[in-house]
């Protein structure tokens, strides 16, 4: 007879079915069930097996949660203790559930009784210590702890180099989390270089038509997104896609992921209609293979567009499922937040970054990037209300995040210069503006390169108070190396050339280049035309320009 409790679980997992495959691993564990009872070991790997399902396929943290502690309590009973070989498995996937709802701290705890026990029955140099090494690195990696996620992954690459050999596709796993931890600390050539020998291993031992290929290419396209590198990220992306379609088909979670990430890529290039088809393909995917109300149909929800509805829709899914404690639930509130800023709703923008910052309080820290972000966030607010030493306060807790957890040479503490530049510019601060406007074009040459928008965007600033400052011959030089690297790298599709090329002309008709001004205007309204639409405001406004200085010469 089973016990009540088993029962109860039964019951609920068993009619909440979603998928052919929750209803085949479950018939097959009824099986076992009625054969050998649940006290049995085989039993234990059937509820394991049912409950990755659930974790991976579906996003059911709580059923996998409940699943996984049912074969901890059967492996106690069979094996008579606590530190069975076996139970490092269960502990690393109770470990797993907790990393993906949020909960670092527990999910370290169950990490690290993990490795106890490998340390103990397989010894240092075995490959499953290696990937409890691993899984460490991630739940720091998850944390911002990029230093000691580094110092596991290092650990866990010198057991696998000696265990399983350069060539082995689990040393290839870890050579790319070591490749995310520089990417995540903006160090993208070492980044590729790392992603680089993952992908020479994968071609090797799996070949050009695996899944886990597939993911590397991915990986590199997102360092050269980063990068500003375009073309080059939509080349990998196309790769990854094209194996994806062939060995996981059309309808795969991780084909929407690619599907979502080429998406980013023609949003960041300025050809929205394009990215939103590409995110409705990831959407219409991920409400066929992981339904309505999983973490990972919520992401596309938001990244549909700054549509006030999506963002909601993602907010009540992520409320329930991952809980009001989660940092992607907090990502989704700074989301709706930036919609709200746009909008010009000032104070329920902030009203959301302030339950956003609440939430990376408390899951993430006070030292982690995104609760800098938050900061960040906080203070746009502050600037457009005119609020500008409240805003400067903001900007300097962001700063001094990102200065310690990212260092001195990430692009993200280089937008904190130019935040912080931008309140001093409207405060008339104009030196100390540009010394803060120099330290950030400083580090996105170094970061980005010469040819990025976040560059150009720069220059754009240093332009503007060159200009406040009388000097206007330096001021259209930096115009005009902004202008050409957005147009380098967006060509006419890109909205935010066309504002700079806007202002551009502003500078030119005061300076009195007429011909200058008008074809500066005429260019932006092409750009922005395309992009904003003919009865944009940007555009009338233009035009108008055009109009006038047409008038005058007459």
């Amino acid at each position: 007879l089973m016990d009540p409790e088993v029962a109860k679980i039964h019951n609920k997992i068993a009619n909440n079915k979603f998928d052919q495959e929750r209803s085949r691993l479950w018939n097959e564990l009824d099986l076992e069930l009625q054969e050998k009872g649940l006290m049995n070991q085989e039993v234990a790997l059937k509820y394991n097996d049912i409950a990755l399902h659930l974790l991976h396929e579906e996003g059911s943290f709580d059923e996998a949660m409940e699943l996984f502690q049912l074969r901890l309590e059967i492996e106690k009973k069979v094996f008579q203790c606590d530190d069975h070989q076996q139970m490092a498995t269960t502990y690393h996937n109770i470990g797993s559930v907790l990393k993906a709802q949020g909960k670092y701290d527990a999910a370290m705890e169950q990490y690290q009784t993990a490795l106890e026990i490998v340390l103990k029955t397989l010894g240092r140099e075995h490959s499953t210590t290696a990937s409890t090494y691993h899984n460490i690195g991630d739940v720091l990696k998850a944390q911002g702890k990029y230093d000691a996620a580094m110092e596991q992954y290092q650990r866990a690459l010198e057991i696998q180099l000696k265990t399983l050999g350069p060539e082995h596709s689990s040393t290839a796993i870890t050579y790319r989390s070591i490749g995310s931890v520089l990417e995540a600390q903006g160090k993208y050539d070492a980044a590729t270089e790392q992603y680089q020998r993952a992908l020479e291993i994968k071609l090797k031992t799996l070949g050009t038509e695996h899944s886990s290929t597939a993911t590397t290419y991915h990986n590199i396209g997102s360092v050269l997104k980063a990068q500003g590198k375009y073309d080059a990220a939509m080349e990998h992306y196309q790769r990854a896609l094209e194996i994806k379609l062939k060995t996981l088909g059309p309808e795969h979670s991780s084909t929407a992921a690619t599907y979502h990430n080429i998406g980013g890529v023609l949003e960041a290039q300025g050809k929205y209609d394009a990215a939103t088809e590409q995110y409705q393909r990831a959407l219409e995917i991920k409400l066929k293979t992981l339904g309505p109300e999983h973490s990972s149909t919520a992401t596309t929800y938001h990244n549909i567009g700054s549509v006030l509805e999506a963002q909601g829709k993602a907010l009540e899914i992520q409320l329930k499922t991952l809980g009001t404690e989660h940092s992607s639930t907090a990502t989704t509130y700074n989301n709706i937040g930036c919609v709200l800023k746009a909008q010009g709703k000032y104070d329920a923008a902030t009203e959301h970054y302030q339950r956003a910052l609440e939430i990376q309080l408390k899951t993430l820290g006070t030292e982690h990037s995104s609760t800098a972000t938050t900061y960040n966030n906080i203070g746009s607010v502050l600037k457009a209300q005119g609020k500008y030493d409240a805003a400067m306060e903001q900007y300097q807790r962001a700063l001094e995040i990102d200065l310690k957890t990212l260092g001195t040479e990430h692009s993200s503490t280089a937008t904190t210069y130019h935040n912080i530049g931008s309140v001093l510019k409207a405060q008339g601060k104009y030196d100390a503006a540009m010394e803060h406007y120099q330290r950030a074009l400083e580090i996105n040459l170094k970061t980005l390169g010469p040819e990025h928008s976040s560059t150009a965007t720069t220059y754009h600033s240093i332009a503007t108070v060159f200009e406040l400052q009388g000097n206007n011959n330096e001021a259209i030089v930096q115009y005009q190396k902004g202008i050409e690297i957005q147009l380098k790298t967006h060509g006419f599709s890109d909205a935010d050339a066309g504002l700079i090329l806007g202002e551009f002309g502003d500078h030119m008709e005061n300076e009195g280049e007429q011909n200058q001004a008008v074809a500066s205007f005429q260019l932006a309204i092409v750009m922005l035309r395309q992009n904003l639409g003919e009865n944009h405001t940007s555009v009338v406004d233009l035009q108008r320009k055009c109009q006038r200085i047409g008038a005058a010469a007459r």
